[in-house]
């Protein structure tokens, strides 16, 4: 795994143009020096709306063959909008949940050659952006203008950012919850119709109900070889 924490580059854009003027292709030459993991306001107090990250990396290592090359964000306050040397690698909403990109045919793996990742972050205000509103939005108490009780509405790439390289196959989540229903045990296998992405559950239940209840564990698996 390779960590991409540190100084990155980031600058505002109040009309929301960057994508139109792909800002994505090239670090602005107004671009601030900023911390990631961090917020958009360490930089830009009282600033909200979109942003614009960027960093330059080289991979660690070459890669193996077989092998995929991941993004892996840590939360993105709130969406996140991913560029990998110039090509979108995908999306995220959600302002604090993990999430992965395969950036396998998107990034450069040759020793001491250059990746530009950008990042187009959205930190919803009472205006709308893009049809994105912050009271529409899971936001917790946050608002814009501070009240008692309330949260800063603070934005940006807050979690760690790493790059991580798996197998053509490889489980990329896994959850574990119990239920007081009592069940038979057994192994379920879900193909989804996208990528080639299995869940699997396994169910291990008691037959009474004096006993512990049935702990059910979920697997989400990635079939590289089968993505499109």
């Amino acid at each position: 795994m390779q960590t991409l924490n540190g100084t990155w580059k980031l600058t505002t854009d109040p009309d929301n143009k960057g994508r139109a003027e792909r800002w994505f292709d090239v670090i602005s030459s107004e671009a601030e020096a900023a911390p990631v993991p961090g917020t958009i306001q360490q930089v830009f107090p009282g600033y909200h709306g979109v942003a614009w990250y960027w960093h330059t990396f080289e991979l660690a290592e070459a890669s193996a063959p077989g092998e995929r090359v991941l993004f892996q964000f840590g939360a993105v306050d709130y969406l996140a909008e991913v560029w990998l040397n110039g090509r979108l690698a995908g999306s995220f909403e959600g302002g604090e949940t993990p999430f992965e990109l395969d950036i396998t045919e998107l990034a450069h793996t040759k020793a001491s050659s250059d990746n530009l990742l950008a990042v187009r972050v959205l930190n919803p205000t009472d205006e709308p952006i893009d049809g994105v509103v912050l009271s529409e939005i899971p936001h917790r108490n946050k608002v814009s203008i501070a009240r008692p009780g309330s949260s800063f509405n603070s934005g940006g790439i807050i979690y760690p950012v790493t790059v991580r390289r798996v197998p053509a196959v490889y489980i990329n989540s896994r959850r574990s919850f119990h239920t007081d229903c009592p069940s038979m045990c057994l192994i379920c296998p879900w193909p989804n119709r996208t990528c080639g992405t299995w869940t699997i559950r396994t169910c291990t239940a008691s037959p009474s109900r004096s006993r512990p209840p049935t702990l059910i564990n979920t697997l989400s698996a990635v079939d590289s070889a089968n993505c499109a």
